[in-house]
């Protein structure tokens, strides 16, 4: 653990009489765990005029705080906030829909590991998976119920 700045605070054997060096993770925050998250999220339904017609808008926000990414809290992904919309006309068999995801277009990862990829041969090679976050999207649907 000398590598990354860490002391060790003891021991621990393999049962083969080898000692390897640990670092007490006792009262760090759990990893990959925000310690808060939320979303608040809003639908209004009208009918159109005197139409057939209905509108359902929508607006949805996601909050996730920060979260480790390791055990021994070195390394974090930040606050992530994402905004949803869409908008919706429907009659009895139409149906027309304009959204949007991502409007923030955060692109922090979903997901940060590490690890090691024994497929490389040796010992293996140590390396980082990331996930990232889906781009801003903006798009549209029609549809029709025979």
């Amino acid at each position: 653990m000398q590598n990354i700045g860490l002391s060790p605070t003891n021991t621990v054997g393999d049962g083969s009489g080898v000692l390897f060096n640990c670092v007490s993770v006792i009262g760090n925050e759990f990893s990959r765990q925000p310690d808060l998250a939320y979303t608040l999220a809003g639908t209004y339904r009208a009918p159109l005029a005197n139409t057939d017609w209905n509108m359902v808008a929508r607006l949805d926000y996601r909050n996730s705080g920060e979260q480790w990414i390791d055990d021994t809290n070195i390394m974090a992904l930040p606050v992530t906030e994402t905004l949803n919309a869409s908008i919706n006309f429907r009659n009895d068999n139409w149906d027309f829909r304009l959204y949007a995801r991502n409007l923030t277009d955060n692109n922090t990862p979903r997901i940060a590991q590490h690890g090691t990829d024994y497929n490389q041969g040796g010992m293996g090679a140590k390396n980082f998976h990331l996930l990232p976050r889906d781009p801003k999207e903006l798009g549209a649907s029609l549809s029709y119920r025979f």
